[in-house]
């Protein structure tokens, strides 16, 4: 999943335990493991969590139950969900920092083909495994 640096920051320092979303696939659930890509500048896997929980609601209902858990002010949360009346809330567990990011160049360097997703996609058996690896 590809998040800006500044809420992977504090993702990985367990200040921000929900991740909104405008979209969502309808087979994101509870346990998933996601891995958090940190976009531009950094460029790099940074760390991985596990979906506590994932709500679908109202723009208003999602800032009332985790706007406060989002480490995002109610302007901005208002802006990014601008244009639609319901998104998506992942509540986050088990936050794990690698101790050393992945840069992009280096997945590429070892994974033919790598895409960075533009919002988040699901990594194939070799990718997991390249990754879990490092």
């Amino acid at each position: 999943m590809s998040i800006k640096p500044k809420y992977a920051e504090k993702i990985l320092k367990g200040e921000k335990t929900a991740e909104f979303r405008r979209r969502m696939y309808s087979s994101i659930k509870k346990g998933d493991q996601v891995f958090i890509y940190s976009s531009s500048p950094q460029k790099a896997l940074v760390g991985k969590f596990i979906i506590d929980e994932a709500i679908n609601d109202t723009v208003e209902n999602l800032w009332k139950l985790k706007g406060e858990e989002g480490c995002i002010s109610y302007e901005e949360f208002m802006k990014y969900y601008d244009g639609t009346s319901s998104g998506y809330c992942l509540v986050l567990k088990e936050i794990i920092a690698f101790s050393a990011p992945i840069k992009l160049e280096e997945l590429r360097m070892q994974i033919k083909n790598f895409k960075v997703p533009q919002s988040w996609r699901y990594l194939q058996s070799d990718e997991l495994s390249v990754i879990s690896n490092q």
